[in-house]
């Protein structure tokens, strides 16, 4: 689960009217994901700023819309192409989602099985959020190349250890579809490094689309 970064940021119609029903009511409307007229341009803002990424699993929601998503705007409004894909608005801390159900800062995409039947209203360790500014996965987990798993650091204290280990459960990153997916993914890398002499450096920059920071910490395992 690698660090999201939230900055570009477009749906001004939507922070507005936020602001304007917050200052009115002292809450945010209630969230209804199927009827609010703001919910693709959250979805779409975020499938940017994810890469086209599930933000817990970094396994691939979408390759090719949400390169366009910065051209397709009007008036704080996306007007780009949209279609049914397989994420979720999911909301990291559950408890802010009565009156605080449409805070840009809570809200991340992330896979349908992950939202609805892995996570679903479970608490959560704030730390482990992956747009904070301080947040680096190698700072709390690696990852396991024989079992295709992330796993707690080790040297972490008892208490920290426990609590990463619920957040790795908890946002379904060692989900069993993820695991295979993953190591498909990597083992077809390992090939491919070593058959055609591809550096991995430039693998990395060039042709890596999903799974980077499993990638990043399987350097040693790859080359």
């Amino acid at each position: 689960m690698r660090k999201i970064d939230k900055t570009p940021f477009w749906a001004t119609a939507f922070a507005n009217y936020i602001k304007e029903y917050n200052n009115k009511f002292g809450h945010h409307p209630v969230y209804d994901s199927s009827k609010n007229a703001y919910y693709n341009d959250i979805y779409y803002n975020l499938l940017f700023c994810q890469r086209g990424l599930c933000a817990y699993t970094e396994d691939l929601i979408d390759d090719t819309i949400w390169k366009a998503v910065p051209q397709n705007w009007e008036k704080g409004k996306y007007i780009g192409k949209t279609l049914k894909l397989d994420a979720d608005l999911e909301h990291f801390d559950p408890k802010l989602k009565d009156k605080q159900g449409w805070d840009f800062d809570n809200l991340f995409l992330v896979k349908i099985y992950n939202n609805r039947k892995i996570k679903l209203g479970k608490d959560v360790h704030l730390f482990f959020k992956p747009d904070l500014p301080n947040y680096n996965p190698k700072k709390y987990m690696e990852y396991n190349f024989l079992t295709h798993q992330f796993v707690p650091l080790n040297d972490l204290s008892e208490d920290l250890y426990t609590k990463v280990d619920y957040m790795i459960d908890t946002l379904g990153i060692n989900a069993h579809s993820v695991i295979s997916n993953r190591r498909q993914y990597l083992l077809e890398i390992k090939i491919t490094l070593k058959n055609e002499f591809v550096a991995f450096e430039i693998y990395q920059n060039e042709r890596l689309y999903k799974f980077f920071t499993a990638f990043e910490m399987s350097k040693f395992d790859l080359i």
